[in-house]
């Protein structure tokens, strides 16, 4: 490895030489413009309870995550740790993946790394996915105000900063994608952002689940993973708010309801139209745009993983959000 990646190397020797009873390492990434920080982080067996200690700065965007993670594993196997649990197994590759982009306005937008894998869909339709990083959440108000220079949302205000922008058509989501790609590769950090497409929104929903929900099949405890018709009191909510019980297990919040999320895909009745390598089914002539994930106005039918839906690519109401990925 490089000298940034000694300079990890002896940041973390430094961390091990003095913290030789921690029991789990865990990996998280913040971007600054070119550069990411990380993060070690520490616990007793309480995931809920983590304290984190940033122990390098300025490591260059092009050492990859991969490369990161393989050397803070082998060190923690050299300290004779061990990762015992699958839960944990699960938790140290899943927080290894995370990084923060930034945007304008001192704001950034959290990734999560998707592994690639196979989806099945409702009917038996299977699709083949490759990895990719989708955002944590949905696009938030501040978020969308950083880098469109406007917030369109009907829910806005003193301290809505958080919550999912709506009021967003198709079109305008896009266009944040697009701008958003633009500002960052000007800033050296070569990725594009876009709209998911249907199969890769699924996947990430369900993540590894066969269920209704990415927690089970029970309607009656969706309001306790999600907001619906049932909870939100006829409104959008802060996207952190219920974080630790909205997650699912690859650590994307609010996949049920809160807002509808555009895709990239153009409508088809028939799921055999979609490609079966995840990418977006285009069809020009078709002006209908998928949403998927349901919305605070809808009842659980609509919030289910496998459930599909369309609006007019021209259409905005304060029920329709999304979320992006990075390719």
């Amino acid at each position: 490895m490089g000298n940034k990646n000694r300079r990890a190397e002896s940041a973390i020797n430094q961390i091990f030489s003095e913290l030789l009873s921690i029991p789990v390492l865990v990996l998280e990434t913040q971007v600054e413009e070119s550069f990411f920080n990380i993060n070690i982080g520490f616990w007793n067996n309480d995931f809920d309870d983590a304290r984190f200690e940033t122990v390098v700065r300025k490591l260059r965007w092009q050492d990859t995550i991969s490369e990161i993670y393989q050397n803070l594993f082998q060190q923690w196997q050299q300290q004779g740790k061990t990762i015992e649990t699958e839960l944990e197994k699960a938790e140290f590759s899943r927080r290894s993946g995370e990084i923060f982009l930034p945007l304008p306005n001192n704001q950034t937008l959290q990734l999560v790394w998707i592994p690639a894998g196979v989806l099945k869909m409702e009917g038996g339709y299977t699709v083949n996915l490759s990895e990719f990083r989708m955002g944590k959440y949905p696009v938030t108000q501040a978020q969308y105000q950083a880098v469109m220079g406007t917030n369109p949302s009907n829910f806005s205000g003193i301290g809505k900063e958080n919550h999912p922008v709506e009021r967003v058509n198709w079109h305008q989501a896009t266009e944040f994608c697009q701008k958003l790609t633009e500002y960052l590769n000007k800033r050296g950090i070569n990725v594009k952002i876009a709209l998911p497409s249907e199969t890769q929104w699924e996947y990430a929903c369900r993540a590894g689940t066969t269920t209704k929900f990415w927690f089970g099949n029970s309607d009656s405890q969706l309001k306790n993973h999600a907001w619906n018709e049932d909870n939100s009191n006829s409104k959008t909510h802060s996207v952190i708010e219920k974080e630790h019980t909205h997650t699912n297990p690859w650590g994307l919040v609010d996949m049920h309801g809160n807002v509808w999320e555009w895709c990239a895909d153009s409508w088809t009745t028939y799921v055999a139209d979609l490609p079966k390598d995840g990418k977006p089914y285009i069809n020009t002539s078709q002006s209908n745009k998928l949403i998927r994930g349901g919305s605070w106005f809808n009842f659980s039918n609509n919030c289910a993983s496998g459930y599909r839906n369309y609006y007019l690519a021209g259409y905005d109401n304060h029920y329709c959000g999304f979320r992006v990925v990075c390719v």
